[in-house]
């Protein structure tokens, strides 16, 4: 397991759920995935989706390994992403 590998990609599903969960609006959503790419994309090839990483090991571009790490990584992100969101909001209305 590659750790400056794997915490970009939770990091930027992250940015990318609590922007779109946010917002909602497409403009913020994809100016956000462009700086995630920017900045995360040499390190872990910023895939932010599990269906792009599922792409990549289907083009074998990543190892099964890498693909797991990823995978785990984003979804924690996004629940992650999810349960900032929620607290958050929940603090806002009271």
């Amino acid at each position: 397991m590659k750790i400056l590998e794997i915490i970009p990609e939770f990091l930027g599903t992250f940015a990318l759920v609590f922007s779109i969960l946010t917002t909602g609006n497409y403009i913020v959503i994809g100016l956000t995935l462009a700086a995630i790419t920017f900045l995360t994309g040499d390190l872990s090839g910023a895939h932010v989706n599990p269906a792009v990483s599922l792409a990549m090991l289907m083009n074998k571009s990543i190892n099964a390994q890498t693909f797991y790490e990823y995978v785990a990584a984003q979804i924690i992100g996004g629940i992650s992403a999810f349960y900032t969101y929620k607290i958050i909001t929940k603090y806002a209305r009271s």
